[in-house]
């Protein structure tokens, strides 16, 4: 494979696909130079940023699946076979859940999920873990829970501090639904979550409507549902970070939706939320990477004049490729820590994981000096006894991701012209 390394082929057919590029035929000179090994990484950094049945699509589309040797190929087949089903299984769940709250006349919201799967070439290519719905209202939310436990739906312990989840079982499987109060975990930046929750305060007004499979399924309206998939990128981004299958996310809604909405509108939101120049990276990363094109589909772009160097967004990139879906390629990586004020950067970073590990708890002031040994503790404890790494290359990762940060300047409210 001359001159293209697994990383860059990765990235060629992912943007091809999402693109949907007319162009079938620029694949195959490169795949019939494959090698078997060559073959195996594709398949195993597809696996690393979760978009194999994405991979397959393509592959098969450019008429190079047979080219993959065959028992590479029954992988990518099999996992294509389990997405589509999955796919299929929660359009059916999610469409139950939505109408369980409609006919109790409580108005909620799909976030991402089935909606984001339906702008896809194939909705079953994307791959889906559960169900996100979220209720604007507090009341309402109230009601939901309730509403949840006595159809059967069982409650889950995770604590985080803008959902709740719950298991169900339907048609002899197990699907996960999370259950919103707000879209997004709260940022560590008191001024700009506040801003973030003024931009949200009437997200039930005048829903769009996407048609998954033909059903009618609510969702934000545009730019509010691109400040939401900027806020979940940036989330990861603080942590562990987040591979391609975001970047995807993130082409296939503004492809779709991009010149449709409010761009002035959207640009106070992100620059609001002190995160104009990390929206500006991670969309030059589209286009030069995956060949969104802005003109047609990121108007937005030309209203902002934030931006960082080509060097920085080449750091930027590298950190996504390498680290894949949520970091898990790269078992150091658990936050990125800001390194403009040493101590209290780390000190500010223990606060936020504390907050979102204990997230009722972690708003009574007496009792913060105990949850933060408690978080550092499970810290240690699972650095040593589950994830097996060393926790000095864990802050070592985060000191070196935390520059990326800096050169970002995160909450700080500028970028608009």
């Amino acid at each position: 494979m001359e001159n293209l390394s697994t990383d860059d082929l990765l990235t060629l057919i992912a943007g091809h696909a999402v693109t949907q590029s007319a162009d079938a035929e620029y694949l195959k000179p490169v795949a019939e130079q494959l090698t078997r090994d060559d073959w195996r990484k594709l398949w195993e950094m597809s696996c690393t940023h979760q978009i194999q049945a994405l991979v397959y699509y393509e592959l098969s589309r450019c008429g190079c699946n047979q080219l993959v040797p065959a028992d590479i190929r029954d992988l990518f087949e099999e996992i294509s076979h389990a997405s589509a089903i999955r796919f299929f299984s929660f359009c059916s769940f999610t469409s139950f859940v939505v109408s369980i709250f409609r006919s109790n006349g409580i108005p909620c919201i799909v976030l991402k999920g089935i909606t984001l799967s339906s702008l896809y070439p194939a909705g079953e290519v994307r791959n889906l873990t559960d169900a996100d719905i979220y209720v604007p209202d507090k009341e309402d939310f109230n009601r939901a829970k309730k509403l949840l436990i006595d159809r059967g739906f069982v409650r889950m312990h995770n604590q985080v501090d803008h959902h709740l989840e719950y298991s169900y079982t339907m048609n002899q499987g197990v699907f996960i639904l999370e259950l919103h109060s707000f879209p997004a975990a709260s940022l560590p930046d008191g001024s700009c979550q506040r801003e973030v929750e003024k931009i949200f305060s009437d997200a039930a007004s005048d829903p769009d409507n996407y048609h998954p499979l033909g059903m009618d399924v609510p969702a934000l309206r545009p730019e509010l549902y691109a400040m939401s998939l900027c806020l979940h990128m940036l989330q990861h981004f603080m942590s562990a970070g987040f591979g391609l299958r975001l970047l995807c996310d993130w082409v296939v809604f503004l492809k779709s939706k991009g010149a449709k909405m409010d761009c002035e509108k959207f640009c106070r939101y992100i620059c609001g939320a002190g995160m104009g120049k990390f929206v500006w990276s991670v969309t030059a990363i589209c286009s030069q990477k995956l060949g969104l094109d802005i003109g047609a589909d990121a108007p937005f772009m030309s209203m902002l004049r934030c931006g960082v160097s080509g060097e920085q967004l080449e750091k930027m990139y590298l950190d996504i490729i390498s680290g894949g879906d949520f970091g898990a390629a790269q078992k150091p990586r658990m936050v990125a820590v800001p390194d403009d004020l040493g101590l209290i950067s780390y000190l500010k970073t223990l606060n936020r994981q504390t907050s979102f590990k204990y997230p009722r708890a972690s708003k009574i002031f007496v009792l913060l000096p105990f949850l933060w040994v408690g978080t550092v503790f499970g810290f240690l404890h699972n650095n040593r006894h589950l994830r097996k790494v060393k926790t000095i290359d864990i802050l070592k990762s985060a000191e070196e991701r935390g520059k990326l940060l800096k050169e970002l300047e995160l909450f700080r409210k500028k970028g608009k012209r």
